[in-house]
This record gives structure tokens, sequence and C-alpha cells, in this order.
């Protein structure tokens, strides 16, 4: 495990986070198509753009919470 548990609260705030991100990208699938293509990764092609457009919302909040542990943090002395 990586930092503490999610508590139910933050689940469903993580589950809302993720329907809002849905709905916006299903209205706008231009503005998903462009941040699932970043980079050099291919996506596989049965992956729905939106729907990984969201999750990766949701992926950059989970990774900048202050519990998340971060590589620097562990070098310090």
């Amino acid at each position: 495990m990586f930092g503490p548990a999610a508590t139910r609260p933050e689940k469903e705030r993580l589950l809302d986070l993720l329907q809002q991100q849905l709905k916006g990208f299903e209205h706008d699938a231009k503005s998903a198509g462009q941040l699932v293509n970043q980079g050099s990764f291919e996506r596989p092609a049965r992956l729905d753009v939106r729907q990984l457009a969201a999750w990766m919302m949701v992926g950059n909040v989970l990774l900048n919470l202050d519990e998340t542990p971060r590589k620097d943090e562990d070098e310090r002395p």
C-alpha cells in the first residue's frame, strides 16, 4: 500500500469526479483525444478515448494528493 486507505467520503468524491469528467469528455471528445494522445504511448484501439481521459484526470488528482509518496521526499536526509 502506498498510503492510507481511502475513506468512504473520499471514494465517493473520486467517483463523483470520474462521472463529472466523463460527462465533460462526452461533450468534448476532441479534448479527450488531445489528452490521451500526448507522449509516445500507443493507446490500444479498443479503449474508449473519453473514458481513458476521465480516468487520467482522476489519476492526476490521486498523484497530486499530499498523502501520495514522492521519490524526492524519500531522498531527503
